[in-house]
């Protein structure tokens, strides 16, 4: 059986080499020189720990990146660099503020990035999240915050809508209750809350992934800790209302971090 795998691997790779260099229905072409493919790879950063957590190809051919550096300064600075196509740097910029973070980039509709980030208060103790609207030169647009009062709220999921606004789900935290709710909000698209709501039952709930749906509603995933953790998905309407909602799972921790219709 090893055997055959091995013969499957080298005829791949047999394959992909005569694909590569050209030729007439799978026969080597000698005249045709082989094809050079354009790899590269870089390193960014600085003196300092420097953390990258999403990448996303851009509409140019090139790349936006987004994490965590402390390079520039001797607190942990929020980190966004646009590649070009090539890896070279087009523009880095640090967003300062308390200890902060990001966790993903996305291109927007209009040429600009949505960055969703995390704060962590040194004073409290508690995690916050934070929404970074840039323009395409990674200069601020709007920024937005979420400060509770009892515990702390943290998104992990965000996605343009067709609007032009966003949605955005994560865990709100009330460590009054010491449990956890699924946390979905709605943003406009200069950065207001149009609307936010929680959901979930007396024990631990965590979203980790939404998306828009065809009828301009959402679909929601994570995990719900009722007896033990099960696989959590809520549908909503646009308004944010359940039209329905479900667990999967078995007698044992289930969990899912993303999901698309």
């Amino acid at each position: 059986m090893k055997r055959q795998y091995l013969s499957i691997i080298i005829s791949l790779i047999m394959l992909t080499l005569i694909s590569c260099e050209g030729g007439s229905e799978g026969k080597k072409n000698s005249s045709a020189a082989p094809t050079e493919l354009a790899f590269w790879a870089k390193t960014y950063g600085g003196t300092g720990q420097d953390y990258a957590y999403s990448i996303q190809q851009t509409s140019d051919g090139g790349y936006i990146v987004a994490g965590m550096g402390d390079t520039f300064d001797f607190d942990k600075d929020l980190w966004v660099l646009k590649l070009n196509s090539d890896g070279t740097v087009a523009w880095q910029k640090a967003y300062r503020g308390d200890d902060i973070s990001a966790s993903f980039i996305q291109q927007t509709s209009d040429g600009g990035y949505i960055v969703l980030g995390v704060i962590f208060n040194d004073a409290t103790r508690k995690k916050y999240f934070l929404v970074l609207k840039l323009n395409s030169d990674g200069t601020v647009a709007w920024q937005q915050k979420a400060y509770g009062e009892t515990g702390y709220e943290y998104a992990n999921s965000i996605q343009q809508t067709s609007d032009g606004g966003y949605i955005m789900a994560g865990i709100g935290i009330d460590f009054d209750r010491i449990d956890s709710d699924f946390l979905v909000l709605k943003l406009n698209s200069d950065g207001r809350i149009a609307w936010q709501k929680t959901y979930g039952g007396t024990k631990s709930d965590s979203a980790s992934s939404i998306q828009q749906t065809s009828d301009e509603g959402y679909i929601v995933v994570g995990g719900s800790n009722v007896a033990n953790e099960d696989v959590l998905v809520l549908k909503l309407n646009s308004d944010g209302t359940v039209v329905w909602q479900k667990t999967y799972g078995g007698t044992k921790s289930d969990s899912a971090s993303s999901i698309q219709q």
